[in-house]
């Protein structure tokens, strides 16, 4: 059986990640849509969506490929939360003592939404789609319980913070 664009394209995103008892989970992820209401979270939207031509570029696909089978619908729950950890990694916090750490940061965004316990033996797709409309809704605890980040001891409401300042917060907290 050969593998479609799409399943090459998949495969690639999770190989940053690791979580290979997950594979439900990411295919689940990868099914949802990315939405936002803060117009800075479009720059997360437009950083899932650049992995495409990353990946176009890593693999020698043409471009017209790309736009013909992967730009057919917009940055995935996925792509955003794969962009996100390998920009974590690759601008603020790549050091060559600890190695690559991408798949953390990934790790992290699960465990904070409350799904990473749900691995394929313990799959629960109606859990997934509420936590993950949740985490899209800003429908979590002011601390971020529930979203991308969590910060116990935070003061400011989360809830009303681009993604970007919840990470830089969020590595901020975990370095002090």
């Amino acid at each position: 059986m050969r593998e479609t664009l799409q399943d090459e394209y998949f495969t690639w995103l999770c190989h940053f990640v690791g979580c290979r008892r997950h594979q439900a989970l990411l295919r689940h992820l990868h099914e949802i849509e990315f939405r936002y209401y803060m117009p800075m979270d479009g720059n997360r939207f437009e950083d899932g969506v650049n992995l495409r031509y990353r990946f176009a570029d890593e693999k020698g696909h043409h471009y017209r490929y790309i736009t013909a089978w992967l730009d057919n619908r917009n940055c995935t729950v996925l792509e955003m939360m794969v962009a996100l950890a390998i920009r974590i990694e690759d601008t603020i916090m790549s050091d060559p003592e600890f190695g690559d750490r991408t798949s953390r940061w990934f790790v992290e965004m699960l465990k904070s939404m409350d799904i990473y316990k749900l691995d394929d033996e313990h799959y629960n797709r109606a859990m997934v789609d509420i936590a993950v409309q949740n985490m899209l809704d800003h429908n979590y605890s002011r601390n971020g319980e529930g979203g991308l980040f969590h910060l116990p001891h935070t003061r400011k409401d989360l809830r009303k913070v681009e993604i970007w300042c919840q990470a830089m917060w969020y590595l901020d907290s975990i370095i002090n």
